[in-house]
């Protein structure tokens, strides 16, 4: 997951530049490229989540009661299966991304 959260702050980095660049353009020359850069941006963060879930409910697990770590394992389980879904969605975002039309070559 250290890969997919550098890659989602390279894409902030990579929005940031597209909005700057952007402006020197028509108003929606850019939009395309910065609304599926959004979306794979979005996925990746929505990947992240789960992630903070399952450190957030080991950390709780460590000392803890049988009773309560019960309990912490339903959590778990969503974030499982909510990170699997979210790198579901990730795998044709990409894609289209890279084919979103690259205003600042014309």
């Amino acid at each position: 997951m250290v890969a997919l959260h550098d890659f989602r702050k390279a894409l902030d980095r990579l929005n940031t530049a597209v909005r700057v660049l952007g402006s020197v353009y028509p108003r929606s020359a850019g939009t395309v490229y910065r609304k599926r850069s959004d979306a794979v941006h979005d996925i990746i963060g929505t990947a992240n989540v789960p992630e903070v879930t399952k450190a957030l409910a080991n950390s709780l697990t460590i000392g803890a009661s049988r009773t309560l770590s019960a309990s912490i394992a339903a959590p778990t389980t969503w974030a499982d299966q909510r990170q699997a879904q979210s790198l579901t969605d990730l795998k044709p975002a990409p894609r289209r991304f890279r084919t979103a039309w690259r205003f600042w070559l014309t």
